[in-house]
């Protein structure tokens, strides 16, 4: 109810704004903690080089991750965007600067520091990610007991 009052009442702006800090906030967090964990670079390499594992289970985490790399509301809002900044055929080119930056920023590097500090926090000490919310707990060693939490407003932030 508070959102939609302060989007209502032109708080467009400072609401994306917030947004955009709690996210920045949130990748920040997963970037320390991959520098602070021992990353073996030839194995981030080939971590990062994708392979297609066989079995439905396989086909469905192939899914989970192409979802969560290619985010729709992004995509969805766009159009909305440019309205609400009032621009017009002569912004297409900062419109797309900004929907490609806000695509290879959030979901680009978060996910990518999402998967290096899960190899090298989760992995080592045999921590199983179930749920999208397990990931929080590799935010743990630089976070403590507040890495849910603040793994919780930067996912709310990143689906507005």
């Amino acid at each position: 109810m508070i959102i939609a009052l302060a989007l209502i009442r032109g708080g467009y702006r400072w609401f994306e704004n917030i947004c955009k800090a709690l996210v920045g906030f949130v990748v920040c967090c997963f970037i320390i903690t991959a520098m602070q964990a021992e990353l073996s670079f030839v194995d981030m390499a080939g971590g990062i080089i994708p392979g297609i594992p066989g079995g439905v289970d396989s086909a469905l985490m192939i899914a989970a991750i192409m979802g969560g790399a290619v985010h729709i509301t992004i995509i969805g809002m766009h159009t909305y965007n440019t309205n609400v900044r009032k621009w017009a055929r002569k912004d297409l080119g900062l419109a797309r600067f900004d929907n490609t930056l806000s695509m290879g920023f959030a979901f680009g590097i978060y996910s990518l520091a999402i998967f290096l500090v899960a190899a090298a926090v989760l992995h080592p000490n045999n921590i199983k990610i179930k749920l999208a919310t397990d990931a929080a707990l590799s935010l743990g060693p630089l976070l403590g007991e507040n890495a849910m939490v603040i793994f919780l407003l930067g996912l709310w932030a990143a689906t507005l």
